[in-house]
């Protein structure tokens, strides 16, 4: 719906008037310099731009994916979990729109590599990318740092301890390596220093570009309720698999009392969220033109369904829990990760199923 506002600004580019901008644009310029570097050699055209997204940044997201698989866990069957992923809706969509979701999370892929390879250089380069072709993607860079000091240090992470000792275990490793993961960090450090330095100097110290009043910072941890619905939705298991853990899950909660005392508390948390923090952003609440609209309408504005869906999204942590978590080094880093789903999703109204592709590709690798 937004996409002649991103080809306009490409096309304010395309005539080299690199001092104007459009306020309804929030991003950083970066997929528009992008474009402008295309079209040295390509038409500056939407359908140009288009096919830019639906061919070359979608590939190039299949194969950092497939690269991630065969690094972690070299198997025949990684190019169908890699076209899996790109299958996702949200994302497979997107890449034949003049958007900045296809740059973005091809980007977001090669950090990923990058940071696996330690390959230094070459992840500063796609961390200074992926900043200034969305600003909220600093969160994924700070995420790769501790991402990487976590694998590197898996034996003190795997000693069998209580969640507390572990969390004390990893604060103590920050401190008495802090050197160390500064200087291996150097690059995404000095991206994330360029990217301060412009938003400092053109952006007045603003991480909103554009249009500050439908932008604001605002506390949103339904965010992440919304998250585990779609991540469940799309997990890349088949039907059987699904049918399999529902028939696990009410197995668990009937024999184990653990298991049902864990589905009772984030089943409360869920009703306290959905009470306390129910927002609805304007554009959502007032423009039937966002498929959101009717979600807010039937699903989220009356009492009976709103509060019905917080058995889901119990169940939906519980599951996505017991799928991805099974040792002490993945609960760290499911952790960390819904640490940096917080930071990327819970600070703004505004609710998108775009916006979850990043979280849900870093939760499938």
């Amino acid at each position: 719906m937004d996409e002649h506002f991103h080809f306009n600004q490409f096309a304010t580019y395309h005539r080299n008037q690199f001092a104007e901008w459009d306020p309804k644009i929030t991003t950083p310029p970066g997929l528009y310099l992008l474009q402008r570097i295309f079209s040295i050699l390509l038409p500056g055209e939407l359908s140009v731009m288009r096919a830019i997204n639906c061919l070359f940044f979608s590939n190039i997201f299949v194969v950092y994916v497939l690269k991630v698989y065969d690094f972690l866990e070299p198997c025949s069957g990684n190019l169908t979990r890699s076209l899996n992923l790109a299958l996702t809706p949200t994302i497979y969509f997107f890449n034949f729109l003049d958007y900045t979701d296809a740059a973005s999370v091809s980007v977001i892929a090669a950090m990923f590599y990058y940071n696996l390879t330690k390959s230094e250089w070459r992840l500063g380069l796609v961390s200074l990318l992926a900043v200034f072709i969305r600003q909220n993607n600093l969160i994924w860079i700070l995420y790769l740092i501790i991402y990487r000091v976590l694998g590197e240090n898996r034996k003190v992470v795997l000693a069998p301890k209580s969640l507390p000792s572990h969390l004390l275990a990893i604060l103590r490793i920050f401190l008495t390596n802090k050197m160390q993961i500064l200087k291996q960090s150097k690059f995404q450090l000095a991206a994330i220093a360029v990217f301060a330095g412009y938003v400092y100097i053109f952006n007045g110290g603003r991480l909103v570009f554009g249009d500050h009043s439908h932008h604001q910072m605002t506390f949103h941890p339904n965010q992440l309720l919304y998250l585990s619905l779609f991540c469940i939705a799309n997990l890349p298991i088949t039907l059987g698999e699904y049918i399999s853990s529902v028939g696990n899950f009410f197995q668990r909660i009937y024999i184990s009392r653990h298991a049902l005392a864990a589905y009772l508390f984030l089943l409360a948390m869920s009703i306290i969220l959905v009470d306390q923090f129910t927002l609805i952003h304007p554009f959502i609440r007032d423009d039937n033109r966002h498929y959101t609209f009717y979600i807010y309408r039937y699903l989220l504005k009356p009492a009976l369904p709103k509060f019905a869906l917080c058995l889901a999204y119990a169940f939906s942590f519980h599951f996505i829990y017991k799928q991805v978590v099974n040792s002490e080094l993945k609960l760290m880093r499911f952790i960390l990760w819904l640490g940096a789903c917080f930071g990327y999703l819970c600070l703004g109204e505004l609710v998108e199923f775009r916006y979850f592709a990043i979280p849900f590709v870093m939760l499938c690798f």
